[in-house]
């Protein structure tokens, strides 16, 4: 039996549970302790840190007087950022442990008697209060049952290091510098105090050349409070020093880079679903007036930056509701995945003929030697956006991550610069006379490719019926969801073209097919499901760890899967863990993984080995995957 008896546990009529506890069974004499108020509030309750934020208060815990014991003050871990009621508190929705340091100056039993008071909150908030005991033993300070919470709760506490930081009192921008090796993620600041840094201002920024910039009000005296990575709880104190801090260069790289990345993102696999859709625009060019030809490239581009400006709108709505959103969080709703199907399907069969669809989606199913309106290329923009958006390029993710971690105009900004860089070719095509001319004239041969051009459609609603079924928990190929559009387009080609050319089109079409189904794990990689124990357990054991963040609506990560990690070299690679994080559905932990990577959306490839972690890019190949975990 534990010489140490815990003399009360208080459990509230809402399931709080509120105890005092030892880290050791037994203390020595004359050195150092510590005891903790443990708080686990029921399900869906929260509590407070020591500055609550723009409501609620923190818990105390007032311990009588006693000559034999000397305790110290409450020790707080770092602390989340919750919305309640539209406001913005600072505190814990789960367990809690609040450690004070005790000294046992004489060798004798004592028993402690504390009030504890605590606020918890769900829709109303409920002040309690309960009397605790302790009885506390000499010994050797042995460990108690509750050693290992009290070791996971320091990992919270603030560094024994604090950080240097700047505060420019004409401004009110405060610059910290990061330590080294930390720099990924959202970070942000909670001060002690509400006065200077009010919570109304709280802020998640990314880092920018090994600092982080925060704008709040000015003031000639400096917060004091604490900088928290907000995935991993880490936090540091801040000691401000007067000075000035120009504004962080980072917007400007990171539009630079969500620019570069939209640009990219028209060669990216994910917007094959639109091809279609830019092809018939573009077939439309030939033998069009200048003006109307450069209306219509800007209709185009308005349609983009719509779609991105509407995105943006939805984004800021949900991070202002306290959401953990990322890019892409639309296709994780099973409703709008096959929405999106039964969209695709519909124009597949407008462009082939079946029915007509009117002005919009470029006059689908009209005659495409009439001038349709300027609001089919409208549409085309937002049709292009809602399919190709969830995907990432190279340069985008860390845009992409620093706009979902800044404000509400910065976020606009990287949105529109990336709605820019993805809409530029098209609208510089439609400016010039040039491309125009490369085109025959307008004729039968457009018809022929309107109802080509109609499978790959029909493909993009297959592959969307197969996601939507997955998210419904169905588990079955993706092959027997295009294999009725192969048959259908073979169908059209031995109708509509020689027998010669069908015949060409089908061997290629077949053999492409036996190549992309033959089942990937017989000869590739042999992925385990991905979790943060895991991925504890391979680095405890000194093995090299891929993780692959992938969704099943990521058309660049399918194609990473089929063309790299369904290799036998890179399956053969020995002592490699190779684990996979789904993100198809929302997965906070998952989301939590990305946001360490400054990442905001999918694919997401990281090589740990020796101690360190890499990220690998976007678009991967055999020989970088297969030097990538196996490289001293």
């Amino acid at each position: 039996m534990s010489s140490l008896a815990l003399a009360t546990e208080f459990v509230t009529d809402n399931g709080t549970r509120v105890e005092w506890v030892s880290e050791s069974q037994d203390l020595r004499p004359g050195q150092t302790h510590w005891l903790g108020l443990s708080i686990t509030p029921a399900e869906g309750w929260h509590t407070y840190w020591r500055n609550a934020g723009a409501a609620g208060a923190p818990a105390s815990l007032d311990v009588a007087p006693n000559p034999a014991v000397v305790i110290g003050g409450l020790r707080w871990p770092a602390p989340q950022r919750k919305v309640f009621e539209g406001l913005n508190v600072y505190g814990y929705e789960s367990s809690v442990l609040l450690a004070m340091p005790a000294v046992l100056t004489q060798a004798q039993s004592v028993e402690l008697t504390g009030q504890a008071s605590w606020l918890v909150c769900k829709e109303l908030c409920i002040p309690e209060s309960a009397q605790l005991t302790i009885r506390l033993q000499p010994g050797e300070g042995l460990p108690s049952d509750q050693a290992r919470r009290f070791a996971q709760t320091r990992a919270r506490w603030p560094a024994s290091d604090p950080l240097e930081g700047l505060w420019d009192a004409a401004t009110g921008r405060a610059s910290v510098a990061l330590p080294a090796g930390a720099t990924q993620g959202q970070w942000a600041f909670f001060p002690y105090q509400n006065d200077i840094w009010p919570a109304e201002q709280y802020q998640e920024v990314q880092a920018f050349d090994g600092r982080v910039v925060f704008d709040v009000k000015p003031s000639q005296t400096w917060p004091k409070g604490e900088l928290v990575h907000v995935s991993s709880g880490q936090s540091w104190r801040v000691n401000f020093q007067p000075g000035s801090v120009a504004r962080s260069m980072a917007l400007g790289w990171m539009a630079l880079g969500a620019f570069m990345g939209g640009l990219i993102l028209n060669l990216m696999p994910c917007v094959f679903p639109v091809l279609s859709i830019k092809a018939m625009g573009l077939a439309g060019l030939s033998g069009m007036q200048r003006t109307q030809r450069r209306l219509k490239g800007h209709a185009f581009l308005a349609g983009v930056l719509t779609s991105f400006a509407v995105l943006g709108a939805v984004l800021l709505v949900l991070k202002q509701a306290g959401a953990a959103i990322g890019w892409g969080f639309q296709l994780q709703s099973v409703w709008f995945v096959g929405a999106m199907a039964l969209l695709m399907a519909a124009l597949a069969a407008s462009m082939l003929g079946f029915f007509k669809l009117g002005g919009a989606f470029m006059g689908i199913g009209q005659s495409l030697t009439q001038k349709p309106g300027y609001q089919s290329e409208f549409y085309t923009g937002v049709l292009a956006v809602l399919v190709a958006s969830p995907c990432t390029a190279p340069f985008m993710g860390p845009a992409l991550g620093f706009a979902l971690a800044s404000e509400a105009w910065v976020l606009m900004t990287i949105l529109l610069s990336l709605g820019l860089g993805f809409a530029a070719p098209m609208w510089l095509i439609h400016q010039f006379e040039g491309p125009a001319h490369w085109l025959p004239r307008p004729g039968a041969w457009m018809e022929t490719l309107q109802h080509v051009l109609a499978f790959p459609m029909l493909a993009t609603a297959a592959w969307l019926t197969w996601v939507a079924a997955r998210q419904l928990g169905v588990t079955v190929q993706m092959g027997w969801f295009l294999a009725p559009v192969l048959l259908a387009f073979l169908w059209y080609a031995f109708h509509r073209f020689s027998r010669s050319i069908a015949g060409v089109l089908a061997g290629v079409l077949l053999a492409v097919s036996a190549w992309a189904y033959w089942p990937a794990q017989a000869r590739g990689v042999q992925w385990q499901p991905f979790s943060d124990e895991a991925l504890l357990q391979a680095q405890d054991m000194d093995q090299a760890v891929l993780v692959n963040v992938t969704a099943d609506w990521c058309i660049s990560c399918l194609s990473n899967e089929r063309l790299v990690f369904a290799d036998p070299e890179v399956g053969g690679v020995p002592g490699v863990v190779w684990l996979k994080a789904d993100w198809t559905d929302y997965d906070p932990s998952i989301t939590a993984y990305l946001d360490e990577f400054g990442r905001a959306g999918v694919p997401l490839y990281v090589v740990y080995r020796g101690g360190q972690s890499r990220v690998l890019p976007q678009l991967l190949t055999v020989n970088e995957v297969i030097t990538a975990v196996t490289a001293p």
